[in-house]
């Protein structure tokens, strides 16, 4: 701005041009903020949709079918008879569930002995007979009954069903003796209406390092 000499004089006042101020900025309004935050959050499930997120986690496989066992072993009391004499000349896995049964089992059972053996008494309202039979063996050679129970199993349709398992060890010599013998072993245990699964075990009567 250029003031002009000539007009001023001693206790003159001056009058100066004025410029206008520039004009206020303005704030933007809140609600143009809020909506842009709207705005953020709607679009971030668009970024994941598009692969632009992290990889979603896979569900877990499914479970293996698995088998529950409730088998436990023979008693001592529940073992009622075993022979090698030709009662049972083959080799057999049998259940009996009546008295009638019984005592055709028993009879056969008992049927090379010199002398007549009572028939043990069973209570076939809770109980059950397992007969199990290895055939011509030696007479070092053994069969017994390891232990029973109810196993519960998965079918091929994938439910379960409950058995009761006979898990059966038949125990070899080491062939010293060349005779003849049928072993067998009669048990008792729990009734069970369903099926009955014979699972085989192998083992020796003792070690055979001097057998010929």
């Amino acid at each position: 701005m250029r003031l002009d000499h000539r007009a001023m004089k001693e206790g003159e006042p001056v009058d100066l041009p004025l410029r206008p101020l520039p004009a206020p900025v303005q704030a933007r309004p809140m609600r143009y903020a809020r909506w842009r935050a709207s705005a953020l959050l709607l679009a971030a499930p668009l970024v994941y949709a598009c692969g632009g997120g992290p990889d979603p986690i896979p569900s877990p496989p499914p479970a293996p079918a698995q088998q529950q066992d409730v088998l436990g072993p023979v008693s001592q009391a529940s073992r009622l008879y075993s022979d090698n004499t030709g009662g049972f000349v083959d080799s057999t896995r049998m259940v009996v569930r009546d008295e009638d049964e019984w005592g055709r089992v028993w009879e056969q059972a008992t049927s090379h002995r010199s002398n007549p053996v009572p028939r043990p008494s069973v209570d076939f309202t809770d109980n059950m007979v397992v007969i199990v039979a290895a055939g011509r063996m030696t007479p070092e050679d053994l069969i017994r009954v390891d232990s029973v129970g109810i196993r519960s199993v998965r079918t091929e349709s994938g439910d379960l069903e409950d058995v009761f398992e006979v898990v059966v060890r038949t125990m070899e010599g080491c062939g010293r003796l060349r005779v003849d013998a049928y072993p067998f072993e009669i048990i008792r245990t729990s009734s069970f209406d369903g099926p009955v699964r014979f699972v085989e075990r192998r083992s020796t009567t003792e070690p055979c390092q001097d057998a010929p």
